[in-house]
C-alpha cells in the first residue's frame, strides 16, 4: 500500500538534517575559530575571554525567555522563530565579512553573533518534534550526524582559508551556512494535502497549556533531579568551552598553528558521526541513564588526553574520544529531556539544557582568558580536568533514580 506519511517523512528527514546540517557548520566560524577572527582583529586572550563570555551570557538569557514564549499555540511559533533568528544572523555575518568598524563596534557584532547563534541550539533540537501531533517521528541520530559531516567538512576547510588568506576570511562561512539554513526553514513544514493526509492525533491540549504556561518553580517541581543534572552539565561544559575557546593557544604550545586547529576539529567532528548514526539503535539497547553517564566520564578523559599530549599527533588520538563525550551526550540529552517531560515542558526542558552549556562557555571564557595569560595552557586545563570530573560525579548522581522512562527511547 502507498503510504502518503511515509514519503512525506522521508522529504522531512531529508530537511531536517540539512537544517542540522548547516547549524552545526555554521558553529565551526563562529565559535571553533572566534579566537582565530578574534585575534586577527587584534584582540588579547582575556578580551577574546570576555567577548565570548558576553555571548554565552546573552544566550542564557535569550533561550530562557524563548524557552517559555514559542509554542505551537501562541503567536510565537518554533519555525518563525528559527527563521527570524536566522535573518540577524545572516545580517550580522554580512556585517563581519564587510568589517571595517571600530575595535568595539566589532566586539559588540561578534557577542550578538554568538548570543544568537547559541540561542539557536535548543530550538533547531526541538524541531525534531515539530511532527509528532501527526504521528511522524524524524531521525534525530541521522540529522544530528549531518550537523557532524558539515563541521567536520567545513574545518579544515575554513582553517585553510584562515592560513591562506586571512583570519577575515572566517564570517564568509557563517554567512553562506546561515544562508542555506534560511531557505530550509522556510519549507520545514507540511502543506495542505499533508496536514489532510495526517491529520493530529488526539491530545490533552489543555494539560499542555497548563504546564508550558507554569514559572520555573513549577517546572522543577514536575521534574524533580533535573536541576541537579543541569548544575553537573554545567561543569562538563565549563571543561568543553575552555578547550574549545582556547584550542588555538593549546595547540600553539604543542607545536600546532591556525592548519592544525582546522585538521583537529575535523577529527572531532568526524568522530562524532558513527554515534550519532548508530543513537537510534544504541538507545534501544542501553538505558539512557547509562548513556549519559559514559558521556559525562568521557568528557572529562578527553581533556585528560588532551594534556597529557606530548605532540600535535598525541593530541589528534585525544579528539578521537569525542565520540563517546560529547557526541554522546547531544542526542542523549535532547531524547533525555523529550521522553521524561510532559507535552507543554519540552522546549523549556531544551532551553534550560542550551542555557547550561552556555553558562559553561560564560565560566570558561570569563576565567580562562586570563588564566591562560597568567599561567599557560597546562594550568588552563589541569583546572578544566577538575571541574570536570566533579560534573560527571554529579550527573551520574543526578541521572541515577529518574530516567527509567528512557529505556525504550526511538
Amino acid at each position: 500500500m502507498n503510504n502518503p506519511g511515509h514519503k512525506i517523512r522521508r522529504v522531512l528527514n531529508a530537511k531536517y538534517a540539512g537544517i542540522q546540517g548547516l547549524y552545526y557548520g555554521s558553529l565551526a566560524p563562529v565559535t571553533a575559530f572566534a579566537s582565530a577572527y578574534l585575534l586577527h582583529q587584534g584582540l588579547d586572550n582575556s578580551q577574546i575571554g570576555v567577548v565570548i563570555a558576553l555571548g554565552s551570557a546573552g544566550a542564557v538569557l535569550l533561550q530562557t525567555a524563548l524557552g517559555s514564549l514559542v509554542s505551537e499555540e501562541r503567536r510565537l511559533s518554533l519555525r518563525r522563530t528559527v527563521f527570524l533568528l536566522l535573518l540577524l544572523l545572516l545580517g550580522l555575518s554580512l556585517a563581519l565579512c564587510a568589517g571595517g568598524f571600530p575595535l568595539g563596534l566589532t566586539m559588540a557584532i561578534y557577542v550578538c553573533l554568538l548570543t544568537l547563534a547559541q540561542a539557536l541550539l535548543p530550538l533547531v533540537s526541538s524541531m525534531n518534534f515539530m511532527f509528532e501531533a501527526r504521528g511522524i517521528t524524524l531521525n534525530f541520530g541521522m540529522s544530528r550526524a549531518a550537523g557532524s559531516v558539515a563541521y567536520a567538512a567545513l574545518s579544515p576547510v575554513i582553517g585553510w582559508a584562515a592560513a591562506r588568506f586571512s583570519g577575515a576570511s572566517i564570517p564568509w562561512f557563517s554567512a553562506l551556512t546561515y544562508g542555506g539554513m534560511l531557505l530550509l526553514v522556510a519549507g520545514f513544514a507540511l502543506g495542505p494535502a499533508a496536514q489532510k493526509a495526517l491529520p493530529l492525533c488526539c491530545q490533552d491540549r489543555a494539560a499542555r497549556l497548563a504546564a508550558a504556561s507554569a514559572n520555573a518553580r513549577g517546572f522543577f517541581r514536575r521534574n524533580p533531579g533535573y536541576l541537579a543534572f543541569l548544575a553537573g552539565v554545567t561543569l562538563l561544559f565549563v571543561n568543553l568551552s575552555a578547550t574549545q575557546t582556547f584550542f588555538l593557544q593549546i595547540l600553539r604550545a604543542k607545536g600546532g598553528d591556525g592548519m592544525n586547529l582546522g585538521i583537529a576539529t575535523a577529527i572531532g567532528a568526524a568522530a562524532e558521526i558513527p554515534m550519532m548514526l548508530a543513537f537510534s539503535w544504541l538507545s534501544r539497547k542501553v538505558q539512557c541513564a547509562t548513556l549519559i553517564r559514559v558521556s559525562a566520564l568521557f568528557f572529562t578523559l578527553k581533556t585528560v588526553g588532551i594534556f597529557l599530549a606530548q605532540d600535535i599527533g598525541s593530541l589528534y588520538l585525544a579528539q578521537v574520544l569525542h565520540m563517546l563525550g560529547y557526541a554522546l551526550f547531544i542526542p542523549a540529552g535532547v531524547y533525555y529531556v523529550d521522553r521524561r517531560m510532559a507535552e507543554g515542558d519540552k522546549v523549556k526542558g531544551q532551553a534550560y539544557l542550551g542555557s547550561t552549556m552556555a553558562l559553561g562557555g560564560i565560566a570558561a571564557s570569563l576565567a580562562g582568558g586570563p588564566l591562560l595569560d597568567a599561567f599557560g595552557p597546562q594550568v588552563l586545563l589541569q583546572c578544566a580536568i577538575v571541574l570536570s570530573a566533579l560534573g560527571t560525579v554529579i550527573v551520574m548522581w543526578a541521572t541515577g533514580a529518574r530516567c527509567a522512562t528512557c529505556e525504550n527511547m526511538v
